[in-house]
């Protein structure tokens, strides 16, 4: 994780909407990754660690299981804002991007870890 504009971001794995389940969920194991973007020229979703692991049929297609409710942010956001945005619409996570590029995903520890690091610094 590193400190993007004063955001606490997470790594991801971005990978395509074939990708096996069982595949996917072993690449983030391996690479102690919690969130994924599946993308097919553009963000299709996203899918949690936590979600892959309660599938019951991990042959199927990634894209079986994504969420595709997607919100992306630059980072420039307040971080309470994004707090709540993430909240709202209960998402895993926020996507961020730079220039059509992404970064990473900001998740609710992540956020929660910048809004404690700002009011430290208050």
């Amino acid at each position: 994780m590193k400190l993007i504009n004063n955001l606490k971001v997470s790594k991801v794995l971005i990978t395509g909407p074939d990708t096996k389940v069982s595949d996917l969920l072993k690449t983030m194991i391996e690479n102690s990754i919690s969130i994924a973007i599946v993308r097919d020229g553009k963000v299709l979703g996203t899918v949690s660690k936590e979600r892959l692991e309660k599938i019951e049929r991990p042959e199927e297609p990634v894209s079986q299981f994504i969420n595709e409710n997607v919100i992306t942010v630059t980072g420039d956001e307040d971080s309470l804002y994004l707090l709540s945005l993430l909240l709202k619409n209960k998402l895993d996570c926020l996507v961020l991007t730079k220039r059509n590029k992404i970064l990473g995903a900001l998740t609710l520890s992540d956020l929660l870890y910048s809004i404690q690091k700002r009011a430290e610094l208050s």
